[in-house]
């Protein structure tokens, strides 16, 4: 472990990412990040190029509170964590190693995810929507630093009928 006895993202299997489809296919990448301005992440496609859930989170972030964010965040089973060393992209935590990690749990001593209060542990979130008419899903993707209380308006660029956005 990296920092005494806490155990950090950065301590976890990561899976390496690329920029691009091309890139990912040279190295064998099985992640596809697509950055936004500034290099944020701002799309994960994961090995099929499906558009995945995700979370970034901070190398330095400790496991338990990683845990308590995902969680109190609801992020799907299938979702996965980018995980940055300052605006570099360090690696992809998903698969089996995340979804252990999840089952098991922050610890009990895990700090309240809501009294962070560094901005290296504040996450972002991207999720699809899930609103669904006529067997057709929205699958618009939308970015949050939390789950809102009350969801936004989604942009709809599916075109079904308007509607909020479905978490």
């Amino acid at each position: 472990m990296s920092d005494g006895d806490t155990e950090r993202l950065r301590d976890r299997a990561l899976e390496p990412a690329a920029t691009s489809p091309q890139d990912a296919a040279a190295h064998g990448s099985p992640w596809v990040i697509r950055l936004g301005p500034g290099g944020v992440p701002e799309t994960v496609l994961n090995s099929g190029l499906k558009l995945t859930s995700f979370a970034v989170l901070a190398a330095a972030t400790p496991l338990d509170m990683a845990l308590a964010l995902l969680n109190q965040n609801e992020l799907d089973d299938d979702s996965a964590v980018v995980v940055l060393d300052g605006d570099h992209v360090l690696g992809v935590w998903a698969g089996l190693d995340l979804a252990t990690a999840r089952l098991r749990g922050p610890s009990r001593q895990a700090t309240d995810a809501n009294l962070i209060g560094n901005a290296a542990f504040v996450p972002l979130i991207s999720k699809a929507c899930r609103h669904e008419q006529d067997h057709v899903r929205c699958t618009q993707p939308l970015t949050f630093a939390e789950k809102p209380m009350q969801m936004p308006d989604c942009p709809n660029a599916a075109g079904l009928t308007p509607h909020r956005f479905s978490w």
